[in-house]
């Protein structure tokens, strides 16, 4: 005899296997299965706790740890949540997770990881795509849609089905502490249009895109991870800047929405409410006022930002009260069910709020295709992703992203001969770049440390026609660059009619070194990585035109959207 989990899994197989003659345009959103019979039947299986339990994901850790993960596969199959949200882990351990926690299951899992630049950012050993803000000085939107698909892959052989990623927020405070190169820059057009790009190719992929951090965690100086940060904009600011990305993936189909935990004094005049948690921001706003009819999904209820709002539980259902359908990383399951139960007693929600909400996380999982009966191959995972990574793709985005900026005084270009040798001086960590420069044209390298002589440095300056200063990570080169003991070193280099510095590392941190400003040109790429110095020596090497925008200003020495477009 067939007990209610064989039945409910059976349902659920079909539905998969219908789903499998769909077309990605077929599927384009969740209006399409919200009153789908099929989802109606599954709904129908599931108890009331059941019922709630859909509408809470659990975040996982410590998956090396046999005591660790034996107590969440104890959780699933207590409360039946409705996903998983994966930290840094292994992929194997992923793998073996998802494949354990399905076998516990009645209703599939959905699972989730934050792979802003793709998996790399929670699986170890992946090589990791462009940070946004690289991405952000690309003018190409085509390969940003290509860098949605290359997610969308990468998540598919993990067994993933739900990416927390565009970050859409416009970072317009260089002091952000939390956001930084995670965003795609400081114009809300340019976000906007990267943010879609990205999205259109995971969804593409058959991969929920969430775009984040709704309204907006870009003008912020604190982290939501341990305080709630108070955004006092107006609402004619937020219309302009903050809420434009958002409005654009709403506008183009995003199925996804986090909000965040940020106070928006203009949005909701209560003190102290997160946006999370607040129903003008979420309700009125982001689907009354915006028209959004995908899933809103929490930012991590473990962070302090809401934490302080109420005790676990109680928190939890003040979320789905504010408009939120998906409540990720809640620190209780058990006494969230309860505090939503008690919710519905004193009229704060009703059953009829929790059937849409587990509806739509039944939609969600069927959009996804997913069905418990898909295992995750465990191993090789690393290796298979690797190697099919479209190295092409990632060539093109450093090449693309590289950015020249030039001294104000410098409209025209040197005539340089690339064939005279040029002086590289490098700085620790930049070892790498030195010699791919070395690779395309002729280099004689010095190396720059603290504390020794570099009289031969300077005498060699006078005997070349060009000076390029290789830099390595920001922490590394900054040490160096701005040691006091050098400060005669360096102004000796400055005042070479030739100098060009490359630098890997955030526009942020070029605004840190002193007298950057003063060299004819900075070559950057963003980050400090081996594609990244490829593109960087092709364009020493005149072999490679610059065509990189900076997404973001470096303070008062080159404005946002400066780059000079052409070959050496």
């Amino acid at each position: 005899m067939m007990n209610k989990c064989t039945i409910v899994l059976m349902m659920w197989s079909c539905c998969a296997m219908h789903l499998l003659s769909q077309s990605i345009g077929e599927r384009n959103d969740l209006a399409h299965f919200l009153n789908d019979t099929r989802v109606d039947s599954i709904y129908h299986q599931l108890t009331p706790d059941e019922r709630i339990a859909q509408l809470f994901w659990l975040m996982t850790e410590n998956l090396h740890n046999p005591q660790s993960v034996q107590h969440m596969l104890n959780l699933v199959d207590k409360w039946q949540p409705g996903g998983i949200l994966y930290m840094k882990n292994n992929a194997s351990d992923i793998a073996r997770f998802s494949n354990l926690a399905s076998a516990k299951s009645k209703v599939p899992l959905i699972f989730s990881i934050d792979g802003e630049n793709g998996l790399a950012l929670r699986v170890k050993g992946i090589t990791p795509l462009p940070k946004a803000m690289t991405l952000g000085a690309i003018q190409d939107e085509q390969l940003l849609y290509r860098v949605g698909g290359e997610m969308a892959r990468q998540f598919h052989r993990m067994g993933l089905q739900v990416n927390f990623a565009p970050v859409a927020d416009v970072n317009s405070n260089a002091a952000n502490p939390v956001i930084g190169s995670r965003s795609f820059g400081e114009n809300p057009l340019v976000v906007a249009r990267q943010s879609v790009a990205i999205m259109r190719g995971m969804q593409d992929g058959g991969i929920v895109a969430v775009a984040k951090h709704f309204p907006g965690h870009g003008d912020t100086d604190t982290d939501s991870h341990h305080a709630l940060p108070l955004i006092s904009h107006s609402r004619a600011r937020m219309d302009s800047v903050e809420l434009v990305p958002f409005d654009a993936l709403i506008k183009n189909g995003v199925l996804g929405v986090m909000s965040a935990h940020l106070e928006v004094t203009s949005l909701d005049t209560t003190r102290g409410v997160p946006a999370s948690l607040s129903k003008p921001i979420l309700t009125g706003l982001l689907k009354h006022g915006m028209g959004f009819h995908g899933v809103v999904i929490t930012d991590a209820m473990n962070m302090q930002g809401v934490k302080k709002a109420g005790s676990p539980g109680r928190v939890d259902a003040m979320a789905l009260m504010a408009g939120n359908d998906i409540v990720e990383s809640t620190e209780n399951i058990g006494a969230a069910i309860e505090a939503v139960k008690l919710a519905i007693v004193n009229g704060e929600l009703t059953w009829d709020d929790i059937e849409h909400k587990c509806r739509k996380s039944l939609a969600l999982k069927l959009w996804v295709q997913c069905d418990s009966f898909r295992m995750v191959k465990e191993d090789s995972v690393i290796e298979e992703i690797n190697a099919s990574m479209d190295v092409d793709l990632l060539k093109q985005l450093y090449e693309q992203s590289l950015t020249v900026l030039m001294r104000a005084q410098d409209t025209l270009r040197l005539d340089r001969n690339s064939s005279n040798t040029a002086l590289a001086l490098v700085l620790p960590g930049a070892g790498a770049l030195a010699d791919s420069i070395g690779a395309y044209r002729a280099l004689k390298q010095l190396k720059i440390n603290i504390g020794s002589g570099h009289e031969s440095i300077q005498q060699n300056l006078a005997i070349h026609q060009e000076i390029i200063v290789c830099m390595g990570s920001y922490a590394e080169s900054r040490k160096v660059w701005n040691d006091k003991a050098l400060s005669t070193l360096w102004s000796a280099v400055l005042k070479h009619p030739d100098v060009t510095i490359v630098f890997g590392g955030s526009p942020y941190q070029l605004d840190k070194l002193r007298n950057v400003d003063t060299a004819r040109e900075i070559v950057l790429v963003y980050e400090p990585l081996d594609f990244a110095w490829r593109a960087a020596a092709l364009y020493l090497a005149g072999m490679l035109e610059a065509k990189g925008k900076l997404p973001v200003s470096i303070g008062a020495k080159w404005p946002m959207n400066a780059g000079w477009v052409g070959k050496r």
